[in-house]
């Protein structure tokens, strides 16, 4: 958490300056919360449990059909009613959901113990898995339920047959004791195992999961699978030099990683077991990552909303006293694995009078605000849960047979909309202007005192606007100066804006140094808006869709759920 960060007014105002969205004078220098929230990021590392995870019981302590509803409720709308991986938004996803019902256990072998496989159930459960669309479920769950929802994912699955793996006995004796893996000769050993034994195949000759094998790979079931980008240091069978060695050994059941430890372990005349060339390619592998890695809850961060001293503050992220702000820290992970790792964002609530907004900062190297054929406009969105019930993660999509939880309100934030705005008319050529420096840029404001103007072209007797005439938000002029719109969801094609006169919402953001700042916000609303009363726990969850990755629509990253707080 960045609280009460200790920046001097000198250091706040010493960043580049964007004008955004207009004003009637021209915006101050750009918020500083871009530059802190990225020194902040240097060393962290993903979330780890603070305590050991409790011991899952064999049975249950919740009737069955209360299970099965909370199954349905979090978990059905990517692995389906029945566990294959057929859920709605499963087509949306990669890698796909995992069927239970039909590929073994991955990252919790039966061949350890069902109370072991029940633990990494949980494990995953709790705390999302890195590298794909899973969340995490502490704090939106309670330990009970994650562990009722675990042990029935577990007798969904455990009839699947497991890989052979060396029995839980040996491999804890094995892994009893790990070696200094920082020496230059154990790592160099790694480097010539790593290529003799074609793990560059998959992995690629960097580790960067580019191998020329990467296109044909399959699991189990014949789903298509991305190899680990090692250079990642995000392992979904676990980070500590244990668990790659136990992945590496015993492999991972029903995916292409199969086991070397009969190739790699030979067992001494002495009753040892010779293991130091698993641990050559374990210290090859983790010197392949960074030094540090994004971190930031995967779910149930509680934000609680900050009192602004000024309204004024919402139009000038430079003020000095949003060094007062509390910013969090939220995991965000890919829809649809691409080359591109988990990021995180820094979020924050505030409040000035009746007005509520959300602030989020994000890494982004690149500023991408133009969207035509093949270009995609940088955007981001805060979604919040309407009637207080945590519904499935995708827009609270709705399952055959079961009711989706409730709508969910939708305030996002575009690039391309950010620049109209900016300019105050549309645009179909790039509105940025490369100024002194290649990470300083300024949009040019152009308003007069009668706001933007569209003027359709009637040469042909006919307008040019036929989406504004017939009431498309996207295209309303009245709407020119709102980088964000509002929306509501119910599910998968059901996203629907609001009308321009119920279009409250208004956002508007400054790129620097490699990160996007962005805030929307509006008037705490009545009738179909999410209405923030006092003592509400309201959940919340965020995207941040990346322009230059190709990122549109579905393809995005995502938070799990959290929790705004009104005081």
């Amino acid at each position: 958490m960045l609280t009460n960060t200790p920046w001097s007014r000198a250091t706040w105002k010493r960043v580049c300056r964007v004008h955004f969205e207009p004003r009637a004078s021209s915006l101050p220098t750009a918020m500083a919360a871009a530059v802190c929230a990225s020194v902040a990021l240097v060393g962290c590392e993903e979330d780890t449990p603070a305590t050991a995870l409790p011991t899952t019981q064999a049975q249950a302590a919740t009737p069955r059909d209360q299970v099965r509803e909370l199954f349905v409720t979090h978990c059905a709308a990517c692995h389906g009613l029945d566990g294959h991986g057929d859920g709605p938004a499963a087509e949306q996803l990669f890698p796909r959901p995992r069927s239970f019902a039909d590929s073994p256990l991955r990252f919790a072998s039966l061949k350890e113990g069902p109370d072991a496989a029940r633990e990494g159930i949980v494990r995953t459960i709790r705390f999302g898995m890195p590298r794909s669309a899973m969340p995490g479920f502490e704090g939106v769950l309670s330990s009970e339920q994650i562990d009722d929802v675990a042990n029935y994912v577990f007798e969904q699955g455990q009839g699947v047959a497991q890989a052979h793996a060396i029995e839980p006995q040996k491999m804890r004796r094995l892994i009893s004791t790990v070696p200094n893996l920082e020496r230059p000769g154990m790592i160099a050993r790694g480097r010539e195992l790593f290529s003799s034994w074609k793990c560059t195949s998959c992995h690629g000759v960097s580790g960067h999961g580019d191998g020329e094998e990467m296109n044909r790979l399959v699991d189990s079931i014949g789903m298509p699978i991305q190899p680990a980008n090692l250079t990642s240091g995000l392992f979904k069978s676990g980070g500590t030099p244990s668990e790659i060695f136990r992945a590496i050994a015993n492999g991972v059941p029903g995916t292409p990683m199969t086991p070397y430890g009969g190739l790699l372990l030979r067992d001494d005349v002495d009753g040892t077991t010779y293991t130091q060339d698993v641990w050559a390619l374990v210290a090859y592998v983790r010197s392949l990552a960074p030094k540090w890695r994004t971190g930031g809850a995967t779910s149930g961060l509680e934000l609680e909303i900050h009192d602004l001293s000024s309204e004024a503050m919402l139009g000038d992220l430079s003020h000095p006293d949003w060094v007062h702000v509390n910013w969090q820290q939220v995991a965000l992970r890919p829809t649809w694995e691409r080359s591109a790792e988990p990021i995180s964002a820094h979020v924050a609530a505030v409040r000035t009078g009746n007005r509520v907004g959300l602030l989020l900062s994000w890494q982004d190297g690149t500023m991408d605000i133009d969207k035509d054929i093949g270009v995609f406009p940088d955007a981001s969105a805060v979604m919040f849960a309407m009637d207080g019930r945590v519904p499935a993660i995708p827009m609270g999509v709705g399952i055959d047979g079961s009711a989706p939880a409730g709508r969910v309100n939708i305030w996002l934030w575009k690039g391309d909309r950010q620049r109209d705005a900016s300019a105050g008319q549309r645009q179909l050529t790039p509105g940025a202007v490369d100024a002194d420096a290649s990470d300083r840029f300024e949009f040019p404001v152009t308003l007069d005192g009668d706001g933007p103007r569209f003027e359709p072209n009637d040469e042909a007797g006919f307008s040019l606007l036929p989406s504004a005439s017939v009431g498309n938000v996207h295209s309303d002029p009245g709407l020119a100066l709102h980088a964000g719109l509002e929306a509501n969801a119910s599910g998968f094609g059901t996203l629907e804006y609001q009308s321009a006169e119920n279009q409250g919402v208004r956002g508007w953001a400054v790129w620097s140094h490699g990160r996007w700042t962005a805030v929307v916000h509006r008037d705490a609303p009545e009738g179909q808006d999410i209405k923030f009363t006092r003592g509400a726990r309201i959940p919340v969850a965020f995207a941040v869709w990346d322009g230059s990755q190709g990122h549109r629509d579905g393809t995005k990253f995502v938070s799990g759920w959290h929790w705004l707080v009104v005081d």
